[in-house]
């Protein structure tokens, strides 16, 4: 009974081994797909600093953007999804659109806005190519 269980160890244990690696490989081979083909889509972004200067103006320093887009692309810059990864490299395309920069010295300070009208104001202060805004 124990040269059974002493040849059964043995010829169980590298195979058991084995399916360790051959998952991890999926897992890993999966991972690097999911890494490739990766979008990330980010629209209307407004970040603004306000500070309180002397005689009661306010001070706004704000960035604006009304896009980013991250995707990955094939050897030629085309978008595409990425089946394989038998090449070192992973291609990615960024495309930002209608990107702002302001600095209002003389401004009212949007902290006491309610919740709706801060929403709409930071919404519709971001300059597109489709409005003038600014």
């Amino acid at each position: 009974k124990k040269k059974k269980l002493e040849d059964y160890e043995i010829r169980s244990t590298p195979k058991d081994k084995d399916d360790d690696k051959k998952g991890k490989s999926f897992q890993i081979k999966l991972a690097e797909k999911i890494i490739a083909n990766l979008q990330v889509v980010v629209d209307k972004i407004h970040i603004r600093f306000e500070d309180e200067q002397e005689g009661g103006r306010t001070m706004a320093l704000g960035v604006c953007i009304d896009h980013i887009g991250l995707q990955s692309t094939d050897d030629k810059w085309k978008p595409t999804f990425v089946h394989s990864s038998a090449s070192d490299f992973i291609m990615k395309l960024v495309e930002m659109k209608d990107l702002s920069v302001y600095l209002d010295t003389n401004t009212k300070s949007h902290l006491n806005l309610d919740g709706n009208a801060f929403h709409d104001t930071f919404l519709n202060t971001i300059p597109t190519s489709t409005s003038n805004v600014g």
